[in-house]
C-alpha cells in the first residue's frame, strides 16, 4: 500500500486535519498529534526518531483493522492516564471523576517491522494496548516492541463494574501479566492475600486473583460482624457476578440456587414466590382477602422475624434482604434496619392490612432461619 502523506517534523505540526493511516512520519519528530487508523490495513511508515504524546497516540476504534507500522527507527508512544497506546479511545473527564468505555471494538492484529523499534509507555499498570477494561489483545507481531502485552499473558482481574443502569464508572480495572510458571497464587495482590487470610477456612476458596478487593473486604466486614460461615460461603459462592447485591442478598436470607437470577427484577419475583410458597399456611385465603398479598406475606414474615429473634447485624441484614424491592420506597439516609420497619409500616399501616399469625407456619420458619438468634 502506497503512503499517501509524508509528514516531518514542520509539517506535522502545522496540519489541522487529523493525521490518517496510511502516512510516514519522517525525521526527528515529537508531537502531540494522533494518528488514526481506519483502513482494514492501516500502515505507518517510520524513518527518523518518533515520540508521539497525546492520549491515545494511535486511534484504532474498529475489530476488523490491522496495523502495520514499517520502516526504520524508533517510535515511542506516551498515552494518556486510563488509555492505552494504540487502541480506542477512553470517555474520560465525566463530571465527578467519572469515566466510560470505548464503545469500539479491540483492533484484529498488530505487526512491527523489523527495522522499527515500538516502545508503549502506558499510564495504567499492565496495559498499552486494546481497550481499557477489557481483556482481548489484538495479535502482536514484532520482534523490538516494548509493551507489557508481549512479556506474558494479560488477564483483567478485576474489571470496573458501573453501577446498574449507568455506563459511568468511578472504579479502576486491575490487570496483571501472566508468565510461564506462575501460579492463581503469585497472581494474587499483597492485599488481597491478606483479606482472604481473614476469613474462615471454608470461604477462602471461592477467593482468587479474579475477586474483587471491595467485595471482599465486604465479606470480612461481615465476618467481623459475626454472620454465620453458611452465608459468607453463599455469599462468596457467587463474588464475581456482576450484581454483588443479589449475591449477598441469596446469602444473607439462605434461599435456594433456583432463586437466583442476575437480573434484579427476576430475583426479586423468585424470592417473592419462595416467600409465598414455603413461609405460610392457607396461601389461597391470602391471595383472596389481600390485594398486594406478596407484601402482605414478606411484611409477616419481617414482622414475626424482629418479634421473635434478639438483634445483631445478621438479623438486620436478613430482614432488609426480606423486603419486597419494588414495593418500598427506600430511604438512603436510613439504617438497613430502619428501611425494614418503614416498610412494615408501609404495609400494615397505609395499606391498612393486619397482621395475623394463623397464616404463618411458625416451624418451617425457625427450621430455615435457624441461624438467627431466636427467643
Amino acid at each position: 500500500m502506497s503512503i499517501a502523506n509524508i509528514m516531518t517534523g514542520y509539517d506535522i505540526e502545522e496540519t489541522e486535519e487529523k493525521i490518517k493511516a496510511p502516512v510516514k512520519l519522517k525525521g526527528t519528530i515529537y508531537t502531540n498529534k494522533a494518528i488514526y487508523c481506519e483502513d482494514e490495513e492501516s500502515v505507518i511508515e517510520i524513518d527518523g526518531s518518533i515520540e508521539i504524546s497525546t492520549e491515545v497516540p494511535i486511534v484504532v476504534a474498529s475489530s476488523k483493522v490491522t496495523v502495520k507500522i514499517t520502516g526504520n527507527g524508533i517510535l515511542k508512544l506516551n498515552a494518556g492516564y486510563q488509555q492505552p497506546c494504540i487502541g480506542a479511545t477512553t470517555n474520560t473527564g465525566i463530571s465527578y471523576g467519572r469515566w466510560s468505555m470505548s464503545s469500539g471494538g479491540v483492533f484484529k492484529r498488530l505487526i512491527v517491522d523489523d527495522g522499527v523499534m515500538l516502545v508503549c509507555n502506558s499510564k495504567v499498570p499492565n496495559f498499552s494496548i486494546g481497550i481499557y477494561n477489557r481483556e482481548e489483545v489484538p495479535e502482536i507481531i514484532g520482534k523490538h516492541i516494548t509493551a507489557p502485552e508481549v512479556t506474558g499473558e494479560r488477564i483483567l482481574a478485576n474489571p470496573a463494574m458501573a453501577p446498574d443502569g449507568s455506563t459511568k464508572m468511578y472504579a479502576v480495572p486491575k490487570y496483571i501479566i501472566k508468565t510461564e510458571g506462575m501460579t492463581d497464587e503469585d497472581l494474587m495482590s499483597d492485599e488481597l492475600k491478606e483479606l482472604r487470610d481473614k476469613l474462615p477456612e471454608e470461604v477462602r476458596k471461592y477467593i482468587d486473583y479474579e475477586c474483587l478487593e471491595v467485595r471482599v473486604k465486604t465479606l470480612v466486614k461481615h465476618y467481623e460482624q459475626g454472620v454465620p460461615t453458611r452465608i459468607l460461603e453463599k455469599i462468596a459462592e457467587r463474588i464475581k457476578i456482576k450484581n454483588f447485591v443479589i449475591a449477598e442478598g441469596l446469602g444473607f436470607i439462605q434461599f435456594p440456587d433456583t432463586c437466583y437470577f442476575p437480573e434484579e427484577y427476576a430475583y426479586e419475583g423468585l424470592k417473592l414466590q419462595y416467600i409465598n410458597e414455603h413461609f405460610f399456611k392457607n396461601f389461597d385465603e391470602i391471595k383472596d382477602t389481600y390485594k398486594y398479598y406478596n407484601d402482605y406475606c414478606c411484611a409477616c414474615l419481617i414482622r414475626y422475624i424482629l418479634d421473635n429473634t434478639h438483634k445483631d447485624f445478621t438479623r438486620n441484614e436478613v430482614v432488609y434482604n426480606l423486603v419486597s424491592s419494588y414495593s418500598h420506597r427506600w430511604e438512603h439516609d436510613l439504617s438497613h434496619l430502619e428501611n425494614a420497619k418503614l416498610y412494615l409500616k408501609e404495609v400494615f399501616d397505609n395499606q391498612h392490612m393486619e397482621y395475623e399469625l394463623r397464616f404463618l407456619d411458625i416451624d418451617a420458619i425457625r427450621k430455615h432461619f435457624d441461624y438467627l438468634n431466636w427467643r
